[in-house]
């Protein structure tokens, strides 16, 4: 685990310290690199970091994995004077000054780094394709930039006011997740994925290098061989995330992604220590069940983590705190207590996230099936989707009834946010040819596993835990996107050839286990925790004086019945409006200190 800092123009001792602490659960090791204008990069990590260095006119630090550093270190040795790198940030550097920003795309692995040049002041940000290690940015009043892995390490820099986006916070009541690049304050914001930006010293775009995008090329293959293909890629994917590690952990659910993956594991490394960690409210939890069948099968030590609503509300702010921008649903909370029972267990965690969007494993990818199967009713499912999606009322009269159907009725509007102008749009379809579901799926799936990897990387980084998703490995991904649409979804299976893949490897009474949301169990006891959430949290003196919501519509969408809990869509709506309040108590009202903790008093 590791982290990144850094203030480009002049600073003193107290804010590099300030800056260092914030980060301190990715590692106490730190290391600090002086610029020559007064300012400095820094890193931290677990181990004694070799993140940060300077060569010739320019300085990196740089924080996450690298995965193929031998072959790296190979391209950019020079034989003849027998050079030899002794750290990853030596090796990055070499690279990016030998083939440039184009050179960065040879890099396999999850990361971000900072170049910058100390002769004209020009930065360079560069993060992986996925976005997997997190790194944000923002200008000081006087123009100085200042970045980190966490944006809570630029909140403690003096003289830095950020300022509160209003349209963003309505963005997240609609979508429960934010735009790429963007963050709840309009002054922080977070190069893109897959990208290799450089800004002036006065802040402005230089120059921007985007990596290859995705793109879907079908490949006429037999069933068979896209099988064993499928089986052969994964299992490189799988060792390439998993070749330098120790104990090996992996965040088991009770779906076919991460059973594949336990399986794999199992044959890739049949004599190493396997550790894997499940949540659930409880014992009762259909995920839990499952999942402990399946670690006794492959063999691993198994760690249940039961996550009752009680434990929810306790850990509630911890996980906002860092988490930052509250997007996502209750499953974080669970996340959070898997990477605090993993400490002292393992340092990596996989999961098998991104599968879903690979190989059509939702329930949205049913309706772009019934989208391309049966075109009289496109209009009306393209607007359906769009409502699940995006809360984009339905206009025609199937729209509505479709809605109305799988809502049991009208559930209430999203919360509004004052002064946002902020308005959601429907999402264009492309027009329907034979790959319609992948071309719809791959043209957001790198903004879209960035946004959801965002809650387990920042989850298990609360603990320490570096976070590996082999379903995002590039080369797998790439692949994924040469099977056809009818290998991937029929009428009434998602995952067709991933679970046809896994037969032999998987035992059969897993093949076709029904996929369970991962999020808390949305019951009157869960329920009843958020009243009492909302109640303590917006009174009507709370909520006139943040003035993000409007008391009584609060009050009119969010009320229930005593004995009846809210549906899933009613009560996800509330938890990010409580979520919002939380990170507003955390982040805008001082409640987090200079040492980048929140303070003793932030339930007051």
């Amino acid at each position: 685990m590791s982290g990144i800092f850094g203030i480009l123009g002049p600073t003193d001792g107290a804010c590099i310290e300030n800056m260092r602490q914030s980060l301190r659960h990715r590692g106490k090791d730190a290391a600090e690199i002086p610029l020559p204008n007064g300012g400095f990069i820094g890193a931290v990590a677990g181990v004694p970091t070799n993140s940060v260095c300077t060569s010739g006119s320019l300085a990196i630090a740089i924080s996450g994995d690298i995965f193929n550093l031998p072959e790296l270190s190979g391209s950019v040795s020079d034989l003849r004077s027998e050079t030899k790198f002794d750290s990853v940030a030596e090796v990055v550097l070499a690279v990016y000054k030998k083939f440039g920003a184009e050179g960065i795309e040879r890099i396999v692995g999850n990361f971000a780094f900072v170049v910058v040049n100390l002769q004209n002041g020009e930065v360079i940000f560069g993060r992986d394709f996925f976005g997997i290690a997190p790194l944000f940015y923002a200008m000081l009043d006087d123009g100085t930039p200042i970045f980190a892995s966490e944006y809570k390490a630029l909140l403690v820099v003096d003289g830095f006011n950020p300022n509160v986006d209003v349209d963003m916070l309505q963005y997240l009541q609609h979508s429960k997740k934010l735009p790429i690049g963007k963050t709840l304050f309009a002054s922080i914001r977070s190069p893109l994925p897959g990208t290799i930006s450089q800004i002036n010293v006065s802040g402005e775009a230089v120059s921007a290098h985007s990596f290859r995008e995705l793109s879907v090329k079908v490949e006429a293959r037999s069933e068979a061989g896209t099988m064993e293909m499928l089986r052969h890629e994964l299992t490189e994917a799988l060792r390439r995330n998993t070749q330098e590690s120790g104990n090996i952990g992996l965040a088991l659910s009770g779906g076919i992604d991460s059973i594949g993956l336990a399986f794999l594991l199992r044959k890739i490394y049949p004599d190493r220590q396997i550790h894997t960690f499940s949540a659930g409210s409880d014992q009762e939890d259909g995920e839990l069940r499952t999942a402990a069948l399946v670690a006794n099968a492959m063999g691993s030590i198994h760690h249940e983590v039961h996550t009752p609503p009680e434990m929810v509300n306790d850990c509630f702010r911890d996980v906002v705190w860092h988490l930052e921008d509250p997007y996502a649903r209750s499953e974080v909370p669970q996340l959070f207590e898997i990477g605090r029972r993993a400490k002292g267990h393992v340092d990596v965690l996989l999961s098998g996230q991104g599968a879903d969007s690979l190989f059509a494993g939702m329930p949205r990818y049913r309706l772009l099936w019934l989208i391309k199967t049966v075109p009289v009713f496109r209009g009306a499912l393209e607007e359906f989707y769009n409502r699940t999606q995006y809360g984009v009322t339905p206009m025609t009269f199937v729209g509505k009834l479709l809605n109305a159907m799988y809502y049991r009725g009208t559930p209430p509007a999203v919360p509004s946010i004052k002064n946002s102008s902020y308005t959601v749009s429907p999402a264009p379809f492309p027009p329907v040819t034979f790959d319609f579901i992948n071309r719809m799926m791959a043209k957001g799936f790198q903004y879209g596993q960035s946004q959801d990897a965002m809650k387990y990387e920042r989850s298990f980084a609360a603990s320490g835990i570096k976070y590996r998703l082999p379903f995002s490995d590039l080369d797998f991904t790439r692949f994924a996107y040469t099977i056809d649409d009818s290998l991937k979804i029929r009428f009434r299976q998602n995952k067709y050839v991933l679970r046809k893949a896994f037969a032999g490897t998987v035992p059969a009474e897993f093949l076709e286990i029904p996929k369970f949301a991962q999020r808390a169990r949305c019951d009157n006891e869960f329920c009843d925790m958020l009243d009492l959430l909302k109640d303590d949290l917006f009174s009507k003196e709370a909520t006139l004086s943040r003035g993000f919501f409007d008391y009584q519509e609060l009050n009119s969408l969010f009320s229930r019945d005593a004995d009846r809990p809210y549906n899933d869509e009613i009560s996800m709506r509330l938890w990010t409006a409580i979520a919002t309040e939380l990170w507003a108590k955390i982040f805008l009202d001082g409640a987090i200190d200079k040492a980048g903790a929140i303070s003793e008093n932030r339930d007051q």
